[in-house]
């Protein structure tokens, strides 16, 4: 879902291994809301979910129970009180900066983040 546009978020891409969205190699332009979701499952009934790399922020919902949003390193929650035994769905958004899109004089000559998850995701079991 691009800034600055109503329109509700359009498929990019369907079961592929996480990316910089903003890469050279696919919208490097984009700025806006990036929509990830997904299931697992798990016997566990207390864990942590870490995104690992994301560009810029993150919100997670689990098992349509809103977790907040991290703006910064360390991208994890603990997701045990929306956690189920057996299949879990997980919505993730992420959402970068209007650098990619809005490119000034000093943007040339600095380095743009990447943008959306990067991964690796890990689930780990709270003991």
């Amino acid at each position: 879902k691009e800034a600055g546009n109503d329109a509700d978020y359009r498929l990019y891409k369907e079961n592929s291994p996480l990316l910089n969205i903003t890469g050279a190699e696919n919208l490097p332009d984009f700025s806006g809301y990036i929509k990830y979701s997904g299931k697992f499952e798990t016997d566990k009934t207390s864990c942590v979910l870490n995104l690992g790399e994301v560009g810029q922020t993150a919100r997670l919902c689990v098992n349509g129970i809103d977790m907040g949003i991290r703006v910064c390193e360390p991208y994890s929650w603990d997701i045990s009180v929306a956690l189920r035994r057996g299949e879990n769905n997980v919505e993730i958004i992420a959402a970068n900066t209007l650098v990619n899109r809005i490119k000034d004089r000093f943007s040339v000559f600095m380095p743009i983040p990447p943008s959306g998850v990067i991964g690796p995701v890990t689930l780990a079991e709270i003991k």
